[in-house]
């Protein structure tokens, strides 16, 4: 079983994706974007999609400004994304 990806140079691209009807199952963003961050992404989504589920990634110390949401410090073995997706897939 493969995954569909989409990939979105801006915030806002994504989101009008999602606003035109694109459903996804799980958001991966690094957490420092243009014009706003990973977190505000996740919970401009959330209002639109309740359901989603939220990984947040980034080079910096921001453990603390992204909630309960799981979260991989760069650089990370590409194993720990591959689990946190299972994870997430699986709801747990």
């Amino acid at each position: 079983m493969g995954y569909v990806v989409h990939i979105f140079e801006h915030p806002s691209d994504a989101l009008s994706k999602i606003r035109d009807g694109e459903t996804p199952d799980l958001l991966i963003s690094d957490f420092n974007l243009p014009h706003m961050n990973g977190y505000l992404l996740h919970l401009a989504i959330k209002e639109l999609l309740p359901e989603i589920r939220t990984i947040i990634i980034s080079g910096r110390k921001v453990r603390h400004e992204v909630g309960s949401l799981p979260f991989l410090q760069k650089p990370f073995p590409p194993d720990h994304l591959i689990s946190l997706v299972v994870m997430c897939n699986l709801g747990v």
